[in-house]
């Protein structure tokens, strides 16, 4: 495998055009209603497998229509499932997306399923092994027992085979801070949350004093999401921003992940850092012109096209001094 994308599977039921939330046994009508694969790690794996990358998913399902929903979702993708746990305890974690006119979503979700209850003991260590080139964990925060029980267990594998450790963040465990991350931090090559979880994660609410923060705390790269206003990322070295390309929004669900997955090709081709992160905001670019979390990038012409064609909006400026 080039890369093993671990961590939250969901499926995703979409409605399209929503303007009002029924009540009192009323009934909303909205433009389209559907059900997509969705949660960071699967929406990594399918992306990545379709720019032409071996990718393994290891994650969570229920036995269940769900589930199975999932497992032939990756299957259509080519994405490898022998690291995919099934589970006969939990059903698989569904969640309904409410998405505005705007592109913006709402999302509401159910407790305990797979995504929550995803641990260490539903996980085959012994899959992380030399060759494989990135692990990327999708996410932080979605789990309590992954983040800490199998976190440090699978970073550790990781650094052992000779990988290159990634990962981002969801909002699911708001009460967290960077400082329940002091053991893991220093295991990671590259961290990425959005600038909302940046500010929950240090109290900084510029990009530039989040990542530094990050820095201080032992990652050893931080790239900070900005969605519109483009991406940051920060090291010891450099300091690199890179603006969003101008695009017409049909939904946001899934942006992020869709950018993690461009900045994971840009580290699988051995690109630096500023390639990394301009093909990720591409990615993330056309993930939002389309419902749902994986149809707006359907393989490498797409970005490249992109890349080469769209002007960019302005860059985030260096801080004033």
């Amino acid at each position: 495998m080039d890369v093993i994308c671990i961590g939250m599977s969901v499926v995703d039921v979409l409605a399209r055009g929503v303007t009002d939330v029924p009540h009192d046994g009323s009934t909303v009508f909205v433009e389209r209603v559907s059900m997509s694969a969705g949660g960071d790690a699967l929406n990594q794996a399918i992306i990545l497998s379709r720019f032409g990358h071996a990718v393994s998913l290891m994650t969570l399902v229920g036995d269940d229509p769900q589930g199975r929903f999932l497992l032939g979702e990756c299957a259509k993708s080519g994405v490898d499932v022998r690291g995919v746990t099934i589970s006969r305890q939990f059903p698989t974690s569904t969640t309904v997306v409410l998405v505005g006119k705007d592109g913006e979503r709402s999302c509401i979700s159910q407790h305990g399923g797979t995504a929550d209850e995803y641990g260490l003991s539903d996980i085959d260590i012994g899959l992380i092994s030399r060759g494989v080139k990135v692990v990327s964990v999708g996410s932080f925060f979605c789990s309590e027992a992954l983040d800490t029980d199998a976190v440090p267990v699978v970073l550790k594998a990781a650094r052992d085979a000779g990988a290159v450790t990634v990962a981002d963040f969801v909002q699911n465990r708001p009460d967290v801070t960077a400082t329940d991350l002091v053991e893991v931090l220093p295991l990671l090559d590259y961290v990425a949350p959005s600038m909302s979880e940046a500010v929950q994660l240090t109290g900084k609410t510029l990009p530039d004093e989040a990542a530094e923060y990050l820095l201080d705390a032992g990652a050893h790269n931080v790239v900070i999401k900005l969605g519109p206003k483009g991406a940051l990322a920060r090291n010891r070295s450099e300091r690199i921003a890179v603006p969003s390309y101008a695009t017409d929004v049909v939904d946001t669900t899934g942006a992020g992940d869709n950018f993690m997955a461009g900045f994971i090709h840009g580290l699988l081709r051995d690109r630096p850092l500023a390639d990394c992160l301009q093909f990720a905001s591409a990615t993330a670019a056309l993930s939002v012109r389309a419902l749902g979390t994986t149809g707006g990038v359907q393989g490498l012409a797409d970005i490249e096209a992109l890349l080469g064609r769209q002007p960019l909006e302005q860059a985030l400026p260096e801080p004033s001094r």
